[in-house]
């Protein structure tokens, strides 16, 4: 099982950030005085609390990766999910690679724009196995999704999840710097297809389509082994096959995404609080001097308010709201959803320790902080605004702090401090969020990624080498950009 190797890297990763604690002194925060600061190890029994600690603190985020498992075991028990799979492959088989680009172009737009991030993930399962049942590989797939949405978080435009810390910290607004992340967006978008379609085209990743003559004289034999590997093509393989539509289900995956993206935009950096102002006459609604809706739908917050952490609560939340519309629809009983809800949760349930040890990462950080004092030494090294310092300062500090939220909190806030000259904050605001966005595509703490290779069941190693022409073609792309406008 490929999860086990990713337990053993963030097993390892987290074992010598725990040895660093030994090693360095820790500042109170960053820009501390390294001089005067004293050591924090971390004790055996410290290891196990704070790994017991990021299971509470990012609750919302865990839940939610195993919410989505339950998800597709109910979709599973309408027997309408295979049917879905193969009308797709049959509609769009014969433009298989302009249905992914399609795939591709619209998932990174959606990331760029709303910002989603982990959300994006309820939608992985199913675009993967449509992929993968058109012949298409792990790494096609993979490249497609979490490719594609980290190409999204790189080349942020208007995302405020991505944005809203740091245009806080520096007093900016989203549209300072936008030609720079169009840029970024545009170039970003352009090398994931391209290094897609080169993989395509070296014949690894499409299987022999069938109707050529030597298909016809495969052997009974292959024939049997094709039907029993026909599950690993499929990331959830639905053991029902019912008579009933499919466009329900297809219509409710797309409200839910449809609500995703208008909880996490942020409308007022947008310059509209219609949303907020429509959620205050709703709830305000009164019968016979009752606030019915008040009362009914209270506690959740207007679209365009989903940008902290909590918002993996109302994705967890209309998540659960989708499992039991499909299962009125479909007629689900109530015990069999009961079992299903059951199964899903059992089959992520182990992506959901690996999240939460990811975020231990941070945890580690927050509590043990031998690397803000790595981090001020680096910073250290230039009296100035730097591009290269800085640049590598902020694609390191993402795989410590793990979370685009805390890490614009801690790091960009402590940029801030030594970033005088007001002309750059957008540079920098740009920079640092774009490059972390580019961490998550290979830092081993990045939880897209761990819960992506989980579900593909593709080993890191495996990942790493795929994708390393890519990581490091933004990676050099980003810092001629970056270094070109600094100079402007």
């Amino acid at each position: 099982m490929k999860k086990n190797s990713l337990f053993k890297v963030l097993g390892i990763v987290l074992l010598a950030y725990c040895v660093l604690t030994w090693i360095f002194p820790a500042v109170t925060s960053f820009g501390g005085d390294i001089a005067t600061a004293t050591r924090n190890q971390i004790s055996i029994f410290n290891i196990f609390s704070v790994t017991f600690e990021s299971f509470s603190a990012f609750a919302n985020v865990i839940l939610f990766i195993i919410l989505v498992g339950a998800f597709y075991a109910i979709l599973e028990e309408t027997g309408v999910y295979n049917k879905a799979l193969d009308f797709f492959k049959n509609k769009f088989g014969k433009n298989s690679k302009w249905f992914l680009i399609a795939v591709i172009v619209i998932i990174a737009i959606i990331s760029s724009v709303a910002g989603l991030e982990i959300g994006m993930f309820f939608l992985f399962p199913f675009i993967i196995s449509i992929l993968l049942v058109m012949g298409y590989d792990k790494f096609v797939a993979l490249s497609a999704t979490l490719g594609a949405t980290i190409v999204g978080m790189f080349g942020s435009t208007l995302s405020g999840t991505m944005y809203n810390i740091a245009d806080q910290i520096f007093g900016i607004s989203i549209y300072d710097g936008i030609i720079v992340k169009i840029v970024l967006f545009v170039l970003g978008l352009a090398l994931l297809l391209f290094f897609t379609l080169m993989h395509i085209s070296k014949g690894n990743s499409k299987k022999v389509k069938s109707g050529k003559k030597d298909d016809k004289k495969k052997s009974k034999k292959d024939e049997v082994k094709k039907v029993e590997d026909k599950k690993e093509n499929i990331v959830v393989a639905p053991k029902k096959v019912s008579n009933k539509p499919i466009w329900p289900m297809l219509l409710i995956m797309v409200l839910v995404l449809v609500v995703f993206i208008l909880g996490s935009i942020d409308f007022s950096s947008l310059g509209t609080d219609a949303f907020v102002k429509a959620n205050d006459v709703v709830m305000g609604l009164e019968v016979s001097g009752f606030a019915i809706f008040g009362k009914l739908i209270g506690g959740l917050g207007a679209f365009g308010t989903w940008l902290d952490p909590s918002r993996f609560m109302y994705y967890s939340i209309i998540l659960i709201l989708a499992m039991l519309i499909i299962s009125i629809i479909y007629r689900i009983k109530f015990d069999d959803q009961i079992s299903c809800f059951v199964k899903g949760v059992k089959d992520y349930f182990v992506i959901g320790i690996l999240v939460a040890l990811a975020y231990t990462m941070f945890v580690l950080v927050y509590y043990y902080k031998a690397f803000d004092t790595i981090g001020t030494w680096f910073m250290g090294l230039t009296d100035n605004f730097n591009v290269a310092t800085s640049g590598i300062f902020s694609f390191v500090s993402s795989i410590f702090y793990v979370d685009i939220y805390y890490y614009s909190y801690f790091v960009l806030q402590y940029v801030g401090q030594f970033v005088t000259d007001a002309s750059l904050y957008p540079l920098v605001s740009t920079m640092f969020v774009s490059l972390y966005g580019l961490a998550m595509l290979v830092a081993p703490t990045s939880v897209l990624l761990i819960a992506s290779l989980s579900i593909t069941d593709v080993s890191y190693g495996s990942w790493l080498k795929y994708i390393w022409k890519l990581f490091l073609s933004l990676f050099v792309v980003a810092f001629i950009v970056f270094l070109i406008v600094f100079l402007i």
